[in-house]
């Protein structure tokens, strides 16, 4: 069956009421009482707040007895923050910190906030994750990784969207002190790591059945813990038949790779998947998550984007629905 542009709007209507059932949905759990150790993630707005709420639901779906802290900023109002406590995390808010390069990405404005977390001294240690992760397999065994974790992401650079740190206040004024001298290839704070931590490269993998003693101060993580199996679906469906998917902990990027494989052409860049965000990622995006966070088997599975030769500007979006996990053969929820 083709969609036609006059039937958006009946089952854009349909899939906004997935989400907003979604929104509705609490099932709070209490913080551990003295807890040493904490998952963290952060929300500069309302516009991924729902993603924020997928991330913490199945992180308890594994069963932690943990803390789930997510830090926020001016931008998320009240009724977010309580929305993220009824589901059981700590919010703490936080002013952002001022991004030192002059040339990046409008995106990135505030991005330097996520080192804040290196500083997060009332607990032994954190592991953070971006939020738009999805935790699909128990992840507590990264509490055992070193000082600081994180892994390789298609190059010899290191990916901080899914970290283990140990806090030091010693190591973040170190950290703020080196800010405005130490280069950033991103514009951002993934850039600022990876000069600060220059020779993570040459890490020993982390393995929760072999520890290293002594200790190593930083430790790579397997690309299981941070897997962009999303980008390799569409384009290579053998991969999703490798026996390694079933071992896969943390799915990143879930939204972006939804919206951005079909993109044709200039469309298939994450940069304008970013720059389109208000019309994609907060309409697109929410219907997504609401699904996961209800458990749905409704997914938006393909999404084609075209331009009205009229009006180059105004972009026409087509929804096909289809049960994601026939192709997918993970269990995400």
């Amino acid at each position: 069956m083709r969609w036609r542009p006059r039937k958006l709007g009946l089952w854009a209507a349909l899939l906004a009421a997935v989400a907003l059932l979604a929104v509705g949905g609490g099932g709070g759990v209490a913080a551990a009482a003295g807890a040493e150790e904490a998952y963290v993630t952060l929300l500069y707005g309302d516009e991924f707040v729902l993603g924020v709420r997928v991330l913490g639901k199945s992180i308890r779906d594994m069963g932690t007895r943990r803390d789930l802290v997510v830090l926020v900023s001016d931008g998320v109002s009240d009724y977010s923050r309580k929305l993220l406590e009824a589901d059981g995390f700590i919010v703490k808010h936080i002013i952002l910190l001022a991004n030192p390069n002059q040339v990046r990405p409008t995106r990135f404005w505030g991005v330097y906030t996520k080192l804040k977390i290196f500083n997060m001294t009332t607990y032994r240690k954190v592991v953070y994750l971006d939020a738009d992760t999805v935790v699909v397999k128990s992840i507590e065994d990264l509490f055992n990784c070193g000082k600081f974790c994180a892994n390789l992401k298609h190059s010899e650079r290191m990916n901080s969207g899914v970290m283990v740190v140990e806090p030091s206040e010693t190591l973040f004024k170190d950290m703020m002190s080196k800010v405005d001298s130490l280069p950033s290839y991103t514009g951002g704070d993934q850039g600022f790591l990876n000069s600060y931590y220059a020779e993570f490269a040459n890490s020993r993998v982390f393995d929760p059945n072999k520890p290293l003693t002594p200790e190593p101060e930083t430790q790579r993580l397997s690309t299981l813990y941070n897997a962009d199996v999303g980008l390799y679906m569409l384009a290579n469906k053998v991969y999703t038949m490798h026996s390694h998917i079933d071992h896969i902990f943390v799915l990143h990027s879930l939204i972006l790779t939804l919206l951005l494989l079909p993109f044709p052409g200039p469309y298939a860049s994450r940069s304008y998947v970013h720059r389109a965000a208000p019309l994609l990622l907060h309409f697109l995006g929410s219907i997504t998550l609401g699904a996961l966070y209800t458990q749905s088997i409704i997914q938006v599975y393909s999404l084609v984007l075209t331009k009205k030769k009229k009006s180059p500007r105004i972009l026409v979006i087509h929804i096909r629905l289809s049960f994601i996990l026939e192709y997918v053969h993970i269990q995400i929820c």
